[in-house]
C-alpha cells in the first residue's frame, strides 16, 4: 500500500507539473493509472480475479487540456497512447468507420504487451452520442454495443500478417472517452433548480459552493450524461466521471510561461540551442496572451499559435540582423511588441544567469552580464 501512495502522488505531482489549472482531472487520470497498474502486477503474479474496469468520462471545453493531460500521463508512464476520433465513428453494419475496426487498424503491427497496458482516449466522444429520439428509431447506430463488447470480453480480434486473426488482450488498459458535450451545463443548471424547489437548504447550500469562474460543469455527474444522451449501459462502466474546469487568464499565463511543456519553453530553448540567442517574455506579453485565450475562447492551442507566430518573428529578425543577442516581448497597445536587443550572442545555455530587477517585478538580464544602458533603454516602453 505504501508504495501505490508512493507511485501515486510522484505521479500526481509530476503530472501537476505540466498540466495546470485541472487538478481534478489530473488526480482521476493518476488514479486511474494506478489502477490499472496494480491489476498488472496482480495479473502478472497469476490473479484469476476480476478487476473494476479503467475507464473515464471526461466532459470540457475545446482548448482546456483534455488531449494535452492525456499525454503527458503516457509519457510519464511509459505507455503507448492509442487515440481515436469518435466523431468519425459509426455503429456496427452503418456506413463508415465502426469502432472495433477503428481499434484493430490502430493496434495492428503493435507489440501486444504493449496494447494489454495501453491508453485508449476516445476524443470527440459526444459526436458520436445519439440524441433520445434517434436511438428510439436506430437502436443499431449506436456504438455504445461495440463498446461494451469490448469492456466485457477485455480482447481485440487483430489481423496479421498472413490474414489469420489472433487475439490481443486490454484487460490492464485505461479507456478514457472525452469530449466538449457543448450544452450539458443546462442540464446541470436545470437539476440544481429542480433539487433546490424539493430539497431546500441542502440544495441552497450546494449552490453556493459553485465556483462560477469554473463553470457549472464542473458539478457533472452520472444522472447529467444520460439526460444528454449517454446510455445508462454504458455509464455503468464508467468507473470516474469528471469534467474539466474552465481555465481563466491566470492559469492560461501559467500554462504560457510555468508550464514544463509549455510551447513558449520550447521555442526558447531551441534559440538558445541553435542560435546562442535568449528570448524574454514580460509579465505584459503574458497577460495579453492569455486574455485573448479566454476572452477569444481559442483555449491552450490558441496560445499555441500565438507564441509560434512570434518566434517566427524572431527568427526572420536574428537572420537579418546578426547582432542581435536577446529579444524582449512586451504588450504596448493591445499588441505583441517584440525588442531585438544588441548583445554578444551565447552558443552554449547557461542556467545561472544574474537578473536585474526591476520596479513592476520584471527581471532583465543578458547573459548573466550587467548592461545598465539596456535596463535604461527598456524602461517605460512596455505597458502592464
Amino acid at each position: 500500500m505504501g508504495n501505490e501512495k508512493t507511485a501515486y502522488r510522484a505521479l500526481r505531482e509530476k503530472m501537476s507539473d505540466a498540466v495546470i489549472g485541472q487538478e481534478n482531472y489530473v488526480e482521476k487520470l493518476c488514479a486511474t493509472f494506478v489502477s490499472s497498474n496494480q491489476q498488472s502486477l496482480a495479473r502478472s503474479a497469476g490473479s484469476r480475479k476480476a478487476y473494476p474496469a479503467n475507464t473515464m468520462l471526461v466532459a470540457g471545453e475545446t482548448g482546456s487540456g483534455k488531449t494535452y493531460a492525456v499525454k503527458q500521463l503516457a509519457k510519464l508512464t511509459d505507455r503507448e497512447l492509442i487515440e481515436i476520433d469518435m466523431s468519425f465513428i459509426t455503429g456496427s453494419g452503418y456506413k463508415g468507420d465502426s469502432l472495433m475496426d477503428t481499434i484493430e487498424r490502430k493496434v495492428r503491427g503493435m507489440n501486444p504487451n504493449d496494447v494489454r497496458d495501453a491508453i485508449f482516449f476516445f476524443d470527440e466522444f459526444d459526436k458520436c452520442i445519439l440524441c433520445k429520439d434517434e436511438l428510439a428509431r436506430s437502436k443499431t447506430a449506436s456504438v455504445v454495443p461495440e463498446f461494451l463488447k469490448l469492456l466485457e470480453d477485455g480482447m481485440i480480434d487483430v489481423q496479421g500478417e498472413s490474414g489469420d486473426l489472433y487475439k490481443v488482450s486490454v484487460q490492464n488498459a485505461i479507456f478514457i472517452c472525452a469530449g466538449a458535450f457543448a450544452g450539458i451545463e443546462e442540464i446541470i443548471e436545470k437539476r440544481l433548480l429542480k433539487g433546490k424547489k424539493q430539497i431546500g437548504f441542502n440544495a441552497e447550500k450546494s449552490e453556493e459552493q459553485i465556483d462560477e469562474t469554473q463553470g457549472l460543469i464542473t458539478l457533472v455527474d452520472y444522472q447529467d450524461f444520460a439526460e444528454y444522451g449517454v446510455d445508462w449501459q454504458f455509464l455503468g462502466r464508467m468507473e470516474r466521471v469528471c469534467a474539466l474546469n474552465r481555465l481563466c487568464e491566470a492559469d492560461f499565463a501559467r500554462i504560457i510561461v510555468d508550464s514544463k511543456d509549455s510551447d513558449y519553453n520550447k521555442h526558447k530553448q531551441l534559440f538558445l540551442d541553435a542560435y546562442g540567442i535568449d528570448v524574454k517574455m514580460l509579465k505584459s506579453a503574458q497577460k495579453l496572451i492569455a486574455r485573448d485565450c479566454v476572452e477569444k475562447g481559442i483555449g491552450a492551442r490558441g496560445a499555441k499559435g500565438i507564441v509560434t507566430k512570434i518566434f517566427d518573428d524572431c527568427l526572420v529578425m536574428s537572420q537579418d540582423d546578426p547582432g542581435i543577442g536577446l529579444f524582449l516581448l512586451f504588450a504596448k497597445d493591445g499588441e505583441i511588441q517584440i525588442k531585438p536587443l544588441h548583445c554578444e550572442r551565447n552558443p552554449i545555455y547557461e542556467e545561472k544567469m544574474n537578473p536585474f530587477l526591476r520596479p513592476k517585478g520584471d527581471a532583465q538580464y543578458i547573459h548573466g552580464q550587467s548592461n545598465p544602458s539596456i535596463i535604461r533603454e527598456t524602461r517605460g516602453w512596455y505597458g502592464n
